[in-house]
């Protein structure tokens, strides 16, 4: 409604102001005073209309804001670009661990990102992914992100404030800022000198015009467009990528220097930063005008012809790129904070959208999980499960009853308790984990390997990450389905009871039953199961104490439509195969 309103009267207060001075115009032939009144009451007016238009503009970006947090958004995300920031960071501390590639695949990590991201910035999202694939091991750090996190949820008007100016600074179509700031810079230093001559030529040339004329100096002009022309071309296909960066650098430090003018002792930890850091910088704001000409809408066309005659864009590179080498610790200190906080607003927004959630209770050296309700965040109306784990467990059950998305529940919501300190469930108490998981392996055709072969360097890998440091939680959906079942059966009872002696917590989906009752008191099972109703089989999505006495493949088949023989032969031969 209010942009509506700033809108009209934008379009009333122009055409009030147009009508005033043509009225003035007409009244005016004999008294000039009319004239210039009229003029100066045109002008008010057009001021005002810009003003309204100004304010139509800020609720439009409001109502923007309003609804990305509410809802999120739905664009095309990149991840290639999206993982960079975690690509470069990852591993740099020693204390730190990560969600490896294998576990980020098994719990659909991608479509959990696109269901937390509102972020409105390229560092934003790039943070909000590293937070997900990187669980916290320390209370404190833990306690303070959940802190700023809960700040954003109760204070809408600073919130708000922070993300019009994220908005403004908007995301790179191609993530180029992360290269350039994270990885080595080559560049010709004689360049910076050889660009300043040829500009002076080119200014030369036009003033020239002046002494000896266009027809005599036209020539040395086009010669001096070509050269620059192609010279511009050729700098652009070197360092194009970073010459776009550094116009968005110049948007960082001045978003730097605005958030950090906010006076909220919740956030001097960010703001502190951000002060300090953009005052430092401020010498690459003061310079890089040239490169931000050519990033304004509308322009394009003319500017290019502008940049290729005097090399704008590139001489404005080499002016500013020593400074952004000396500083290149604080514009990336600079960068990292503004994700952090674009993407803990998300994290905020995320949980004003869920009806119900939780914050996890976390201690330190517990090598167990005791959870209440815990529901699937990719699920719509999703059923709750409580579970109490105190060891490994194994969950039998029949196909599409729900094994495999209550193990990933399970991982995501611990994942969840380590990252954003949110969970969906009533209630989570748990340790601190490193989450590890096998169940999504595949073959690999063009490597030549082989289903099983997948499988065991996915277990090898599980197996690997046990230390007595961390307790490892290791989800596993099936294990070694790609090889006979004898073989299979006992592998797979001696893999679990390894990993159950060597500090893990294990949850284990399997066809295998056998297995229960192999492994002995290191593991408790449970199981899920469904019913035979008139349109088929209804599964209620409950996890239950016990072993699953049910198999439903057969009837599966038989409910597709598959011939009576088949299904008769298959049972005859699974009630021989029992005697």
């Amino acid at each position: 409604m209010e942009k509506k309103k700033f809108n009209n009267l934008f379009i009333a207060s122009l055409v009030i102001a147009a009508i005033i001075c043509y009225v003035s115009i007409i009244l005016a032939k004999n008294v000039s005073e009319i004239y210039y009144l009229g003029i100066i009451i045109s002008l008010v007016f057009a001021m005002l209309g810009l003003v309204a238009r100004n304010k139509a503009i800020y609720y439009k970006n409001l109502q923007r804001i309003r609804e990305n947090y509410d809802a999120g958004n739905k664009r095309e995300r990149k991840f290639t670009d999206i993982k960079l920031l975690f690509d470069v960071l990852k591993y740099k501390d020693l204390e730190e661990i990560y969600v490896d590639d294998q576990t980020y695949l098994d719990l659909n990590m991608d479509k959990v990102f696109e269901k937390l991201d509102r972020t409105l910035s390229s560092p934003g999202e790039q943070y909000l992914y590293y937070i997900l694939r990187n669980p916290i091991l320390k209370e404190e750090k833990l306690s303070n992100r959940n802190d700023i996190i809960t700040f954003f949820q109760k204070h809408k008007e600073i919130r708000e404030k922070i993300q019009m100016s994220f908005l403004k600074l908007g995301r790179q179509h191609s993530n180029t800022i992360t290269y350039f700031l994270w990885n080595k810079i080559y560049y010709k230093t004689f360049m910076k000198t050889f660009l300043y001559l040829l500009t002076i030529l080119a200014y030369g040339s036009l003033i020239s015009i002046i002494f000896f004329g266009i027809g005599k100096v036209f020539p040395l002009i086009i010669i001096i467009f070509a050269v620059n022309g192609l010279l511009s071309a050729k700098i652009k296909r070197d360092i194009g990528g970073e010459i776009v960066s550094m116009g968005y650098l110049g948007k960082l430090i001045r978003l730097a220097e605005t958030i950090g003018a906010i006076d909220d002792k919740e956030l001097k930890k960010y703001t502190s930063v951000l002060k300090e850091k953009s005052n430092i910088c401020k010498t690459i704001t003061k310079k890089d005008a040239s490169i931000k000409i050519g990033r304004i809408e509308g322009v394009d066309m003319f500017y290019e012809y502008y940049n290729l005659f005097f090399l704008n864009e590139a001489r404005g590179f080499y002016k500013i790129i020593d400074e952004v080498k000396m500083h290149s610790d604080d514009i990336r200190s600079i960068y990292l904070t503004l994700g952090e906080i674009d993407a803990l607003i998300s994290v905020a927004s995320y949980r004003d959208e869920l009806l119900e959630y939780s914050q996890p209770k976390l201690t330190k050296g517990l090598k167990a999980i005791k959870i209440n309700n815990l529901k699937h965040p990719l699920i719509e109306k999703a059923i709750g499960n409580s579970l109490a784990l105190d060891k490994g467990v194994i969950i039998t059950g029949s196909n599409m009853s729900g094994k495999s998305t209550f193990l990933r529940a399970l991982g995501l919501n611990a994942l969840f308790a380590q990252t954003i300190f949110t969970c969906l469930a009533t209630s989570y108490e748990g340790g601190y984990f490193n989450i590890i998981s096998s169940m999504s392996v595949s073959d690999n055709v063009t490597n030549g390997k082989s289903y099983y072969l997948s499988e065991a360097e996915a277990l090898f890998r599980i197996i690997n990450a046990c230390n007595d440091e961390l307790t490892s939680l290791c989800l596993i959906d099936e294990i070694f389905t790609g090889t006979n079942p004898i073989e299979r059966v006992n592998a797979s009872a001696e893999i679990l009871a390894y990993l159950s002696n060597h500090n893990s917590l294990v949850a284990v989906a399997t066809h295998d039953l056998e297995i229960a009752t192999m492994v002995g008191d290191l593991y408790e099972c449970y199981y899920f199961t469904e019913n035979v109703g008139e349109d088929g089989l209804e599964f209620d999505y409950q996890i239950k104490s016990g072993i699953s006495s049910t198999r439903n493949a057969i009837k599966v088949l038989e409910f597709m439509g598959y011939p009576q023989e088949i299904i008769y032969k298959t049972n005859e031969r699974i009630i021989k195969s029992q005697l």
